[in-house]
């Protein structure tokens, strides 16, 4: 008991230094699709615990962006873990990754729509309340029980986005699931 406390312990201290001390991005050219097979295969352990399924569409042509691996490894762990915790056992959380043109939202004037590449993370779990969806981006906000969760993992995926010049959205009912558009311009 005391072990698993003391790492969960350097788990969130981890988790804090991450967010105080944020370092710039190492781009390089990456095939998301790699990323993505990464982080699944790292969640499948958790995917099996909980009796759930990952599932990844991909094209079969390679998704090309300018990323730090290890931070959009990151990024994406954290969108995947908070799915699997919303779903229900023996549910379905879904990976996608495509190229769409895409206009970056909330900007004025609005400008013309830009290459991106697109990872969808879906789940169908119980949804998001509305009053909770306007506060999910703020440092250690969560609706986690103590001790299952710091409010840490949606901030830092925003920020490592932002860093890589994308954005994410998010569209969520109560009852209706969750659907996380992470859009990086290429």
């Amino acid at each position: 008991t005391i072990r698993l406390q003391a790492e969960r312990m350097a788990s969130i201290i981890r988790q804090l230094l991450d967010f105080a001390r944020r370092r710039q991005p190492e781009k390089s050219e990456v095939d998301l699709r790699a990323v993505l097979k990464q982080v699944l295969a790292l969640l499948a352990p958790l995917s099996g615990r909980r009796m759930q399924r990952l599932e990844l569409v991909e094209p079969p042509q390679p998704v090309r962006a300018q990323v730090d691996p290890g931070q959009l490894q990151q990024a994406l762990t954290n969108l995947v873990v908070n799915a699997l915790h919303a779903s229900p056992p023996k549910g379905v959380v879904t990976v996608r990754v495509s190229r769409v043109d895409a206009v970056r939202p909330q900007q004025t004037p609005t400008p013309p729509a830009c290459a991106c590449a697109l990872i969808e993370v879906i789940d169908r779990g119980s949804g998001i309340e509305p009053d909770h969806l306007q506060k999910i981006f703020e440092p250690f906000f969560t609706t986690k029980p103590v001790g299952e969760g710091t409010g840490l993992g949606l901030p830092v995926s925003l920020e490592i986005v932002r860093e890589h010049g994308g954005w994410l959205d998010v569209r969520s009912a109560p009852g209706e699931g969750t659907h996380f558009s992470l859009f990086l311009p290429q």
